[in-house]
Parts: structure tokens; C-alpha cells; sequence
């Protein structure tokens, strides 16, 4: 009897006990972070007596009490000429004290890159007092990567310099605190998008509060009003105390929350991929179930991922769905956020899923068929492509061609495999599984455009043969949004009669291609956002195949008939146009869509071939006789439109909401940088300066007169277009997104200067993804590059 109540009151404290102690946690990571608190090790190290703390805050006050402010910083000067100086975080005190720190690093460690970027974090960390295990002292690189200085401009892939993350967990001593922190208080919250009006397809009103978590799942779907924003300056604990698990499902939407259950079958994936030797690390290091759930939310409500357009959250429940798909979102959503720890263990999980997700599909050819392994091998590709790691790149690349395969032998590509539903006079004991029915077959079509739209953004991003053809998609589109995220049978029955869709009647893509301008009048019988995608995917390879042959013929041009070629170049041009006019007529169109209709342009225009070999040829010939194809485009119709094109680009990038541009929209304004630069530097401005001189006019046109490319089409941008009269010129922006004067293109240091602050406008001195960084340097790379060649 005694042993059954000490056994309860065992329970009751915890399932966890501490070897070293009598004490009791609920939690596995509570226990971790108090079995470190034994073993007395003492990281942080004196660089001026080498006297260990194992606190940061005893530290920096003993580092003051030393003799005189000069004896720091001459030592410190002398660290920094060494690797250990690498390791060197500096803090400025009121005093004016140069108070260093050094932390407990060894191997490759952290650069002070780094621990900036951790900035917000590191002060109130400092006051934690929790030690760190000596096993967890040695660390990897940052994730951070950079290339070298003699890679090509064109292709961001081609080399790289730094290490590669292994498949285990490696993070450095800041990255342990913050998963802690992470674990008790998650650092995620409901927020509104800035100036978000109320939708007709809202049904809720917002409170007046701006984190409000009172909005229904329409209103983040139809038009994303609120999401789950991860948040830098309440995500750490107090000091003293140690709150509880913040409580994430005070929500109206419809989700379950994660169970521990399910985060343990999550956890099994990556012990599966974990050497033996570092097991209880990773059981330590596992991000908690309210962690998990946050990082789940925040993938399925971000305004980056659209994982609502293939993802059926109506009724979403992470506990039922494979843990597969659960880790590559989880893997997903810790990308998208500004924390590099988090990116970390996205990478780190993105390597497991991608290893063990192959397993399944050998087991048999069910396998492939199943529609969440489906998903989770693409998000997984999505995350690796987009890392800005080479490894996982290639990988990503690689593994893109597998899942096609299988999506072809199955069928998905087919209208065969999409059977028409009539739901008139469907009985209401049968309309529950005819609406799950109807939606896995929506789900498996939702999947394969989204395939498609990310063939042709790795196409565009790699300038690669794009993997799918436009003539093989004879599924038909998808159906309406608002069919898509109907919360219950009932509803979606009823959106359906009351938008009176034909389902005798299914649109196509190939009905959309041959008739682009009457996309508003289906507004009601497809998802709008996913056939302007798709379109302009068509659009793109058919503008691939036009490239590849203008490189094939520019060689010996007098072999071929040059009438085939301007055919297919005004089919294209004409094709665009009515797009463009059929987007104009909608009520939001996207600016994403927008963006890729000019890149589209841009590169019918641009000579990719030629600019290729300015730094990768090996024979140096090459790159003398491409300078000069250069300087003869530069005074064709053809550059000045691709430079128009380019401009719109940018003006499309500057208005992009807060930390947007990423992925396939990075590569978007570092290409439409790069054909400004180009043609900056190899255009006739001179003879423009010299005719200006004297206030002379061409048809009435005053030669000094200012084209703003990223303006509004106008009178004075198409007499730039056709005669080449004006000066063409592009806004420039502060770091933080604001408006300064006008950059000319004729100025490759200005037009540099002004693309990089595009890019950091977009976060506003917060953290930049590792692939806008790569960006921002190759920008920077190719104004040297571009020096070497004569005005």
C-alpha cells in the first residue's frame, strides 16, 4: 500500500529524476537543462588572465575590475590577429568600457558575425543562470554560408567555400540557450498584416487588438489578413521565474494542437538518422510538442510558404497526419524565421526527412500513391533548394526528378484521374465522404501545380531545362477557393450550389492558354491565383525553348531563317500581353505574379549566353568577343527593354511586404540587377552626355529628360524604348525601405549600391536569410568584375 502511494506521488512530481539529485521534471528537456547545472564546468574564459566563470555576467564585471582600459584593448588587438579572435563578442557600456567575451568555442566555432545576429538575445541570456555541458562545447561553422570571390556572377551554385552541415545537431553555446528558452516560452504569436482591410469572405471581425487571436481560418486563407509571426522580444523568460508553456490554441482556427505523442513519432525520424553516440543530445536538444506547434503554425499561415493553396487546413490535424509531412514543415517553417538557431534545426531536419522519405518508396509501389509522402518529399525539396546550401541545393536538385516520376506513373498529370462529382442530389449520410473524396483528388491536383510552379522557379533561379511539359498538364484546374477551404460538408456543398459551378464543364490549362483573357469570368470556377501560376509557368518554357534556340543560332545566324524566330518571339510578347491584361482586370492581383510576368520578359530580352562567358570562360578570347556582342545589344530596342522590364522588377521588390523576398523572388532582383549593370556599363551614356550638352531635342524629346524604368508606363518611357532618347534612372532606397533621390544606369557603383539596399530595405536591419546574403555579395562581386572591362 505504501509503495503504491509513493509511486502516484512520483507521478504527480514527474516521470524524469535527476541522477545527481532527488529532484523530479514532467519534461525531458527540463531535466536536461538541470543535469547541465552538475557538472560545474565553467565555459567562459578570461582573455586577459584566463581565469573560467560559469556565468557571462561574473565575467564581464570581472573583466572591468582589471587595471586600465588600454591593457583590454591591446589584448584584444592581439587576439583578434588570431582564430581565437574570431570568437571575440563586444559590448560598449555606458562608461565607454570595450568590455570582450570570449565564449567557450573550439574547431571551427562562431564568428562574430554570428553572435551580432543573436544580439537581441544575448542580454537577457547572459542573466540565465544556467551552465553548459562541456560535451556540447564543440561546434560546426555558422550556417551563414559565402561564396568565393572568383565565382562566376550568373550562377550562385557553382562553388563554395564553407563546411557543410552534418546530419546530426550542432549548435553553438548561444543556440543551446535559445532552444531552452524556446522550449519553456514559445516565441510565436497571431499577427496582423499591416493595413489588412476586411474581406467579403470574411465572416469574423478582427477585435481591436493587433495580435487579436480572434480570426477565423478564411481570413488567413481567401485573403491573408493574420498569421503566426515569430516574435524576437518574447520568446526569452524572466530571470527569476520560469513561466509556463505559453498557450497556443486560444484560436477560432480549427487545428488540433500537437500532442506529445505525435512529436515523439517526430523525434523517432531523426534519432533514425542520428549516430549512437549522440543520442541523449539529440533527446536534449528536440524542440518541445508547444514548440513544434508553433513552428507548425507558423509554416501553415505564413505569407511566403502559401502552404494553404495545397495544404487542406479546414480541418487539419496534426496528430493524424504522418510525421513525415510534420517534420518537413516543421523543417520549413524554422527556415522562414529570423533566428538562426531555428535555421539551424530546419537544416538539420530537412537532411533527415530527405534521407529516409526514399526508404518508404522502396518498401513498394503503394507507396506512391500516398498523397502526404507526396507532400512532405516536396516541401523537403522546397526547403533544400531555397537553404542557400550547396549541399542541400544539390540535393533538392536531385530529388525534384523521383518525385515527377512517380506523380507521372501514377497518373496524377492526367484529366482521367480527376472523375467530374455531382453532388445535386447527394443524401446527407453520403455528403461527409463524398466531400473527403473530392477533397484528396483537389488536394493531389493542388500538389501537382504546386510542383509545377516550383520546376519553373528552380528553372528560372538555376537557368536549368525546366523537368515537366506544358503539353503533358491536362488535368484540369483547380476548383474556386472558396469550394477549398469550406470548413464542414455542409458549407462546401452549399458554396457550391450558390456559385452554380458546371462540373460537366472543367477548365483546363491548355482552355486558359488559348484564351488568356477571360480569366476574370472564371473567377468562380477555379482558383484564380493557381491558374495565373501555372499560366506563367507555360510561359516560361515556351520563352526557355526561344532562349535556348537564340543561343544555338547566334553562332552562325546566316544558317537559319530568322523568320521562325521573330514568329515565336511575337507569339510570346502578344500571349504576355493579354495575360497582363486579364491580371489588370482582377481585382488583387499578386505581386508575385506580376514579378515573374516581367522576369519572363526580361530574359527574352537579355543575351544570358553572353553574359555568362564575361567570367566563365576559360578561354580569353571568349569573354573580349562577348563584351562586344554586349555593347552592340546595349544599343538595341531589345536592351532597353529588358532594362524597362528590370526596373519593374524592382519597384515590384521594394513594395513587397516585410521579409518576402527570399527564394525564387531573391533570384528575381539579383538577375534584373544584373541586366541594369550590364547594361550600364556597355551603353552609349556618353554619346547621350554629349548631345545633352547642348539642350538639343530629338522629336520634340529634350535629350537631359529623367526615365524612371520603375515608374508607370508612360509616354516618356516608350520614346526611351523606341528611340533611346532620355536618361534612364531608378529609385533609390535607405537600408530601412525608404525613398531617397534617383540612381542613373549609366552609374554601376549607385546602381549596385541601390539593388543591395532593395534587398536589406525588405528587412529592415533584421535577420536576412542566408540566400539574400549570397545575393547581396554577388551583386557586389560583379561591379569588380565589371571594372576590369574598358568604358
Amino acid at each position: 500500500m505504501t509503495n503504491r502511494v509513493d509511486t502516484s506521488a512520483a507521478g504527480e512530481l514527474g516521470r524524469y529524476h535527476c541522477r545527481h539529485c532527488t529532484r523530479r521534471y514532467k519534461r525531458s528537456d527540463h531535466l536536461a537543462r538541470h543535469t547541465r547545472s552538475h557538472t560545474q564546468f565553467k565555459p567562459y574564459k578570461c582573455n586577459i588572465c584566463s581565469k573560467t566563470f560559469m556565468r557571462v555576467d561574473i565575467l564581464k564585471r570581472h573583466i572591468i575590475g582589471h587595471q586600465s582600459q588600454k591593457a583590454v584593448r591591446d589584448n584584444i588587438n592581439t587576439l583578434q590577429g588570431t582564430d581565437e579572435g574570431a570568437h571575440i563578442k563586444q559590448k560598449h557600456y555606458p562608461d565607454s568600457t570595450a568590455v570582450h567575451v570570449q565564449t567557450p568555442l573550439s574547431g571551427v566555432g562562431t564568428s562574430t558575425e554570428q553572435l551580432e545576429r543573436h544580439q537581441p538575445f544575448l542580454d537577457a541570456l547572459s542573466e540565465l543562470p544556467v551552465a553548459v555541458d562541456q560535451a556540447h562545447s564543440n561546434l560546426d561553422g555558422p550556417i551563414v554560408t559565402f561564396h568565393d570571390l572568383e565565382m562566376e556572377p550568373w550562377s550562385l551554385f557553382e562553388t563554395s567555400t564553407a563546411a557543410e552541415l552534418p546530419a546530426v545537431f550542432n549548435f553553438n553555446e548561444v543556440d543551446l540557450q535559445l532552444l531552452d528558452s524556446y522550449n519553456v516560452n514559445v516565441p510565436f504569436q497571431l499577427t496582423t498584416f499591416p493595413n489588412c482591410q476586411p474581406t467579403t469572405e470574411s465572416t469574423t471581425k478582427p477585435t481591436s487588438s493587433p495580435t487579436s487571436t480572434s480570426f477565423q481560418l478564411t481570413n488567413t486563407i481567401s485573403s491573408p489578413r493574420s498569421y503566426w509571426n515569430f516574435c524576437h522580444n518574447s520568446n526569452l523568460p524572466p530571470i527569476e521565474s520560469c513561466p509556463e508553456p505559453q498557450d497556443l490554441s486560444n484560436d477560432t482556427v480549427s487545428w488540433k494542437k500537437l500532442l506529445p505523442a505525435s512529436r515523439d513519432k517526430i523525434l523517432t525520424i531523426i534519432l533514425g538518422n542520428s549516430p549512437s553516440t549522440s543520442l541523449f543530445k539529440t533527446l536534449s536538444l528536440f524542440p518541445s510538442a508547444e514548440l513544434l506547434d508553433g513552428l507548425l503554425r507558423h509554416y501553415l499561415t505564413s505569407p511566403v510558404s502559401h502552404a494553404y493553396t495545397f495544404l487542406h487546413l479546414a480541418k487539419f490535424d496534426p496528430n493524424t497526419k504522418s510525421p513525415e509531412l510534420l517534420a518537413s514543415m516543421v523543417a520549413s517553417a524554422s527556415l522562414l524565421t529570423p533566428d538562426p538557431t531555428l535555421q539551424k534545426l530546419g537544416i538539420t531536419i530537412q537532411e533527415c526527412v530527405l534521407d529516409i522519405l526514399p526508404r518508404h518508396f522502396r518498401t513498394g509501389n503503394s507507396v506512391i500513391r500516398d498523397l502526404e509522402l507526396a507532400q512532405a518529399f516536396l516541401i523537403t525539396v522546397e526547403v533544400g533548394l531555397w537553404s542557400g546550401q550547396m549541399k542541400q541545393t544539390e540535393a533538392a536538385e536531385s530529388f525534384l526528378q523521383p518525385l515527377l516520376t512517380m506523380m507521372r506513373r501514377t497518373g496524377k498529370f492526367n484529366h482521367s484521374s480527376y472523375p467530374n462529382m455531382r453532388i445535386d442530389n447527394v443524401e446527407d449520410s453520403h455528403l461527409e465522404s463524398l466531400w473527403q473524396e473530392w477533397v484528396e483528388l483537389e488536394s493531389f491536383k493542388r500538389l501537382v501545380f504546386r510542383v509545377l510552379k516550383h520546376d519553373t522557379n528552380t528553372s528560372m533561379a538555376l537557368q536549368t531545362n525546366p523537368l515537366i511539359s506544358y503539353a503533358e498538364l491536362s488535368l484540369p484546374l483547380p476548383q474556386p477557393t472558396s469550394l477549398w477551404c469550406a470548413p464542414t460538408a455542409e458549407n462546401w456543398k452549399a458554396t457550391f450550389l450558390n456559385h452554380g459551378i458546371d462540373n460537366d464543364r472543367t477548365v483546363t490549362l491548355h482552355d486558359y492558354f488559348n484564351d488568356p483573357q477571360q480569366l476574370y469570368t472564371w473567377d468562380k470556377a477555379l482558383d484564380i491565383d493557381i491558374a495565373r501560376d501555372a499560366f506563367l509557368s507555360c510561359c516560361w518554357r515556351l520563352s526557355w525553348e526561344y532562349i535556348q534556340l537564340r543561343s544555338f543560332q547566334a553562332n552562325h545566324p546566316q544558317r537559319w531563317s530568322s523568320t521562325v524566330m521573330s514568329l515565336r518571339y511575337e507569339e510570346l510578347i502578344q500571349q504576355m500581353k493579354h495575360f497582363h491584361s486579364g491580371v489588370s482586370l482582377l481585382a488583387n492581383p499578386l505581386l508575385d505574379a506580376e514579378m515573374k510576368m516581367h522576369y519572363i520578359q526580361l530574359h527574352l530580352h537579355l543575351p544570358c549566353h553572353d553574359i555568362q562567358l564575361l567570367n566563365t570562360s576559360k578561354n580569353p578570347d571568349q569573354p573580349e568577343a562577348a563584351s562586344l556582342r554586349l555593347s552592340r545589344w546595349s544599343k538595341e530596342m531589345s536592351a532597353r527593354k529588358s532594362i524597362l522590364h528590370a526596373g519593374q522588377i524592382i519597384r515590384i521588390a521594394a513594395s513587397s511586404l516585410h521579409a518576402t523576398i527570399r527564394g525564387p523572388a531573391a533570384f528575381m532582383l539579383y538577375h534584373a540587377g544584373l541586366a541594369l549593370l550590364i547594361y550600364g556599363k556597355f551603353s552609349t551614356n556618353k554619346t547621350w552626355k554629349s548631345a545633352s550638352e547642348d539642350g538639343s531635342t530629338i522629336h520634340g524629346f529634350e535629350q537631359r529628360q529623367v526615365v524612371r524604368l520603375d515608374g508607370v508606363d508612360s509616354a516618356i518611357t516608350q520614346k526611351f524604348v523606341e528611340f533611346g532618347l532620355g536618361t534612364p534612372t531608378i529609385q533609390d532606397y535607405s537600408d530601412l525601405g525608404h525613398t531617397l533621390g534617383e540612381v542613373s544606369v549609366s552609374n554601376c557603383q549607385d546602381i549596385s549600391s541601390a539593388i543591395i539596399r532593395v534587398f536589406r530595405g525588405n528587412y529592415k536591419g533584421s535577420f536576412r536569410p542566408p540566400i539574400v546574403n549570397q545575393m547581396i555579395q554577388l551583386i557586389a562581386e560583379l561591379q569588380g568584375v565589371l571594372k576590369e572591362y574598358p568604358e
